[in-house]
């Protein structure tokens, strides 16, 4: 178990080998995911896990640990994939936002009706 004096990151939590969860440089008092090795461009995690969440219940979401799903055909939301709770989510709620675009090396790619995280350099 890993944790700040903030938060912690549930036991049934794994990471890839070359990832591990440890304080965040760019949020602080949290957990950021880090690599241990270079992530080779177009290399794609996830998909990214939490409770799917329809209608009403989009309302109270945290989107700092969420990410909508789009039909594609009908253009339309057809849900949130809501990780706030970190015994629903996996590794990737831990994966923060870069503080500059520089610093940027993953964009989130839907695949049907899941997330993933794709490496862009």
């Amino acid at each position: 178990m890993i944790s700040t004096d903030l938060e912690v990151v549930p036991g049934h939590i794994e990471t890839p080998n070359s990832i591990e969860l440890k304080a965040s440089a760019v949020a602080s008092s949290c957990i950021g995911a880090w690599s241990l090795l270079p992530i080779v461009k177009d290399t794609v995690f996830g998909p990214f896990v939490g409770d799917i969440k329809k209608g009403k219940d989009i309302k109270d979401i945290n989107y700092r640990y969420a990410w909508e799903v789009f039909d594609p055909e009908m253009f339309g939301l057809l849900h949130v994939i809501d990780a706030t709770d970190p015994s629903k989510g996996n590794w990737m709620r831990y994966v923060n936002c870069a503080r500059y675009l520089e610093e940027q090396n993953l964009i989130s790619v839907q695949q049907e009706d899941k997330v993933y995280y794709k490496a862009i350099k």
